[in-house]
């Protein structure tokens, strides 16, 4: 049992509902290890994602892999949780809340469902999922021999982010070859767990870490003032690659990750397509669910000659 990802789940417990948290706390902790997703929605059942599939929590501590008789949240859960993400502070968060969600400690991030509003965002939130950050070390391993820029895709609870900053730290630390430079635009500190100036995920001894800027001001100054080898990025969109067009003409290599459901997709998204083409990644690593799965990795080359395999 990995003990740190058990007191990051614990720890998580203190931004849920206080009826709910009480419940979860009563998990064995060979479960609360290895949760990935809590989800409450208001007037349904309270279910955890483990390992990429989900099982309902029951009024007793305990979970099973269907709703009946389990423990569900209420209108109040789901106002107190809000509450508790916001650290009493709606206004604090607002930003966050436009973009729906807000960021936890040591890399979790909480997804906010519920009616949108154009000044505060979301609003009379209905449904709320805490993804829990976790940190393998050596699950890169596997990509030690690889060279050059790095494009993870996978669907949703993939691994995308765990396999991606492990192997920032393998290249941070030397562990393919050489120390390299890495500068890692963290903009919701989903990578490094950045609090207060502190990363509580180990990111390797030649990582800077540019935390909470946009991706594309944190992509420019990297290139201004840290000359990095490799920036890397999570989660790209075609906003991010107008961003990245300025490293192909610079000899950066880039590390980043993009959602697809199926391996088809990958050239159908123009920006992927463009990134892919540019070389500014050598190396596409496609990964299913549940999170773990053996990846399968392919040159740029035979994705292109594969028309997206």
């Amino acid at each position: 049992m990995d003990r740190k990802n058990l007191l990051i789940f614990e720890n998580t417990l203190d931004f849920v509902a206080p009826k709910v948290a009480a419940v979860l706390s009563q998990l064995p902790n060979q479960i609360k290890a290895n949760v990935q997703e809590i989800r409450l929605k208001t007037g349904k059942s309270v279910s955890l994602t483990i390992k990429g599939k989900t099982y309902f929590v029951t009024p007793f501590g305990s979970v099973k892999e269907n709703s009946d008789g389990a423990l569900k949240s209420d209108k109040k859960d789901l106002e107190d949780t809000f509450r508790l993400l916001c650290r009493n502070s709606v206004y604090s968060h607002i930003s966050e809340i436009k973009e729906g969600y807000i960021s936890l400690p040591f890399g979790c991030r909480a997804g906010l469902g519920g009616t949108y509003s154009k000044e505060g965002g979301i609003t009379g939130v209905s449904s709320v999922n805490i993804r829990i950050a976790k940190e393998y070390i050596g699950c890169a391993d596997c990509l030690s021999h690889l060279s050059g820029g790095v494009l993870f895709l996978g669907p949703a609870g993939s691994g995308k982010t765990t396999l991606l900053r492990d192997y920032i730290r393998l290249l941070a630390d030397g562990k393919t070859g050489e120390y390299k430079r890495i500068s890692v635009i963290d903009t919701r500190g989903e990578i490094s767990a950045v609090s207060g100036g502190i990363s509580y995920n180990n990111l390797g001894e030649n990582t800077d870490i540019l935390h909470g800027f946009p991706k594309d001001v944190g992509i420019e100054n990297a290139l201004r003032t840290l000359y990095p080898d490799y920036i890397a990025f999570d989660e790209m969109g075609y906003e991010e690659y107008l961003a990245v067009e300025k490293c192909i003409y610079s000899g950066v290599d880039i590390i980043t990750s993009a959602h697809i459901g199926e391996k088809n997709e990958i050239l159908k998204k123009a920006h992927l397509r463009k990134l892919i083409e540019s070389k500014a990644v050598k190396n596409v690593i496609l990964l299913s669910c549940p999170a773990g799965s053996k990846p399968e990795i392919f040159s740029a080359d035979e994705v292109m000659e594969n028309c997206g395999l």
